[in-house]
């Protein structure tokens, strides 16, 4: 009956206000009833008091019934209905009693009012009926010469806390049960957008991640910012199995296009007899397609191992400079042979990290650069430092890469042109591995580029202190 979170809320909304008006009535009945006996108190002893100062002498017979109506119409402007009021002289002897009915007196309230203190109890009649009584001493030049008491019944008193009692038993369960029919009024109204998210969420179970919560109409609130989390985090998973499967297929073809053109080569080769020099050829180019699969297959377990986090890092001193100008010569000789103009311009910067980790990616960005440049352009690698950052910097003058593709130059297996980065030994990885080693080292590396013009890629590292 409890297992939904809006009978839940229901329940506790009931449990915790049902306890607080049991203590509410609680307190209401004991103030009213505090307050009552107050209020019944005053008046007993301002009319005990007015009718000790009235038969303040030595006391005969006492005053007579007369003399006691004759009192409270002076004094009130009421007769004593209701009132039942005993006066006793100084040995305890019955000097008036208004009404005939014998109220019992105690030692203790005697030996109070002899001290002159004023008495307040309530007392059992023969009848069963309950009695709040004053007793007020007479007193004379600091003598008592009798007691005055005036009491009351507590009939009406009683009356009014059990009127009080039989309202708030009515009442109290008539409040609970509307207020917990607006309670899961308003946790439905409450959770409608965790219904919504709910449904959204199945349907994104079922396979379809194209699905979002829509956000109009929800509150600015705890769910309405849980509606916006959820959407971004579907739409980063969205993002996520579509580059998975983007991965997935470019990883199959590019492994497919080599062991395609092996098995070529190789049939090719078993046809007929052939020369050793035909043969040297076919082994040649198997040769190259299968170190073209071997780097695919190495860069790829690379970048497994580096989102698994079980690639781990070297950490030590590194002179990026050192290491700029050694990929330089390595790629100098290349960069002639293609009629190309390589520069080095290197000053001093050094980082905390792996240093052969920063030496693939900087050869990553070289290679790319050499490869897409054409004959008679210029190659630049400066490293440096600006603004408490080491900076690495590899400006060619090539293709340049088209604003759309900007973006995503840096996805793995994402060419510009398929067709020409397949024929110059690319394996769409080089610029994903160089993205992972900038950021594993704290860093960033951002491109700029114009068609025609060439690129500029620019990789920030922290500069080490």
């Amino acid at each position: 009956m409890f297992r939904t979170l809006r009978a839940r809320l229901t329940l506790w909304y009931m449990v915790l206000l049902g306890v607080t008006l049991c203590f509410f009535s609680g307190f209401l009945y004991l103030t009213m009833e505090k307050g009552l006996k107050e209020n019944l108190d005053n008046k007993l002893r301002t009319a005990a008091r007015v009718l000790a100062a009235s038969v303040a002498r030595p006391l005969g017979p006492g005053p007579s019934l007369a003399d006691v109506e004759r009192i409270m119409r002076e004094h009130f402007g009421l007769k004593p209905m209701g009132r039942f009021v005993q006066i006793l002289d100084e040995t305890g002897r019955r000097a008036t009693n208004i009404r005939d009915v014998d109220i019992p007196v105690s030692l203790r309230t005697l030996e109070l009012a002899s001290k002159g203190q004023e008495v307040f109890e309530t007392v059992r009649l023969r009848d069963g009926g309950s009695l709040r009584l004053v007793t007020v001493p007479i007193m004379i030049q600091g003598r008592m010469l009798g007691i005055v008491q005036v009491g009351s019944p507590l009939d009406e008193i009683q009356e009014a806390l059990d009127q009080l009692l039989l309202v708030l038993v009515i009442s109290v369960p008539l409040v609970l049960v509307v207020a917990s029919l607006g309670g899961l009024f308003l946790a439905n109204q409450a959770l409608k957008p965790v219904d919504r998210i709910t449904r959204t969420a199945q349907r994104i179970g079922s396979g379809d991640l194209s699905q979002r919560i829509l956000l109009d109409g929800l509150p600015r609130d705890e769910i309405g910012r849980l509606a916006e989390t959820f959407n971004e985090m579907i739409a980063k998973l969205e993002r996520s199995f579509e580059q998975m499967k983007r991965f997935t297929a470019d990883a199959s073809h590019e492994l497919k296009t080599p062991l395609s053109v092996l098995r070529g080569e190789v049939e090719v080769g078993l046809k007929r007899t052939r020369s050793p020099e035909e043969y040297r050829r076919i082994l040649k180019s198997c040769l190259e397609e299968i170190t073209r699969m071997s780097r695919i297959v190495e860069d790829l377990l690379m970048l497994a191992r580096a989102d698994s986090g079980s690639l781990m890092l070297r950490r030590e001193r590194v002179n990026l400079r050192d290491v700029a100008e050694e990929v330089w010569r390595s790629f100098y000789r290349e960069a002639l042979g293609k009629g190309l103009r390589f520069h080095f311009g290197g000053r001093a910067a050094e980082v905390l990290g792996d240093r052969e980790r920063l030496r693939q990616m900087i050869a990553n960005l070289v290679d790319n650069a050499i490869k897409y440049t054409p004959s008679g352009g210029h190659v630049e690698l400066t490293t440096g430092s600006s603004d408490g950052v080491a900076v690495i910097t590899v400006r060619d003058t090539g293709e340049g890469i088209p604003p759309e593709d900007r973006e995503r130059v840096f996805e793995r297996f994402y060419r510009v042109d398929k067709a020409r980065s397949r024929e110059k030994g690319g394996t769409g990885l080089g610029l994903s591995i160089c993205k992972w080693v900038a950021e594993a080292h704290g860093g960033t590396i951002s491109l700029e580029s114009k068609p025609g013009e060439g690129s500029t890629f620019t990789v920030k590292l922290p500069l080490l202190r």
